[in-house]
C-alpha cells in the first residue's frame, strides 16, 4: 500500500500511496476558488471537500482523521515561519505537496536544547497559534535535519519537534494539504510510523529537485 522515498525518523518520512493523485487534483480544484493571500495563511476546507480527501487517505482507515482540521497552508512567496511546534499538544501530521514550484523552501529541524534556552515559547492557548519561538533567529542555529519538499511528496511529519519553514527565496505561492489524527495527543510520530509501516522502513536517499 506504501512506497517509501525517504525515512528520516524521527523528523520525516516522504511515501507514496494510492490515491494521492486525486487527492492533490481535489486540493488544487478548490485553490481556484480562493484569494490571493500576502501571508502565510492557515485555510481550514470545508466539510465536504475534507470527506473526500478523508476516504482517500489509507491509514483514515484505521486511525480516525480529524475533519474539523484538515488545511491547507498557503505561504506566498517572500515569507518566513519561525520555529515552532504545532498547536498545544499535536504529534505528527500527514504533509502532502499540493503547489511546489521551485527548490528554494526548505523545512528545517531544531533540536530543544538549540531552542528552549534562547527564546520564550509563547502560549498556544493564550494567543490560538502554535507552541513558536519569539524572535526564532534562524541564522543563530543549526538545524538536525532539513527537507526540500517536492511536487507529488506524501509526508509523514513530525510537528513535536521544532521546526520552521523559509520561502523568502522564492517567487512562488507554496501550498501544502496538512491533515490531523482525531486525538492527536495520543498519535506520536513513531507509533503512527510503525503502524502504516512496520517496525523497519527503508531509507532511500534521492538527488535535490530539479524544476
Amino acid at each position: 500500500m506504501y512506497t517509501v522515498v525517504e525515512d528520516h525518523s524521527p523528523y520525516y518520512i516522504c511515501y507514496q500511496h494510492p490515491g494521492q493523485e486525486e487527492i492533490v487534483r481535489i486540493c488544487q480544484e478548490y485553490l481556484v476558488g480562493l484569494k490571493p493571500v500576502d501571508r502565510f495563511t492557515h485555510h481550514k476546507v470545508d466539510p465536504q471537500t475534507a470527506q473526500r480527501i478523508a476516504d482517500l487517505i489509507p491509514i483514515g482507515q484505521h486511525i480516525p482523521i480529524m475533519l474539523e482540521r484538515v488545511s491547507l497552508f498557503i505561504t506566498p512567496p517572500g515569507v518566513y515561519y519561525p520555529a515552532h511546534k504545532d498547536g498545544v499538544d499535536h504529534r505528527c501530521s500527514l504533509n502532502y505537496a499540493v503547489k511546489i514550484l521551485d527548490n528554494t523552501c526548505p523545512t528545517r529541524w531544531y533540536a530543544d536544547a538549540d531552542v528552549l534556552p534562547h527564546y520564550t515559547i509563547t502560549d498556544p492557548f493564550q494567543d490560538n497559534r502554535s507552541r513558536e519561538a519569539r524572535y526564532f533567529r534562524p541564522n543563530l542555529h543549526t538545524p538536525v535535519c532539513s527537507l526540500i519538499t517536492q511536487p507529488g511528496d506524501v509526508l509523514l511529519f513530525n510537528t513535536d519537534i521544532f521546526h520552521d519553514f523559509d520561502n523568502r527565496a522564492s517567487r512562488h505561492e507554496r501550498v501544502v494539504l496538512t491533515v490531523r489524527f482525531a486525538e492527536p495527543d495520543q498519535h506520536y510520530f513513531d507509533k503512527i510510523k510503525e503502524k502504516m509501516f512496520g517496525p523497519d522502513t527503508l531509507e532511500n536517499k534521492r538527488e535535490a529537485p530539479t524544476f
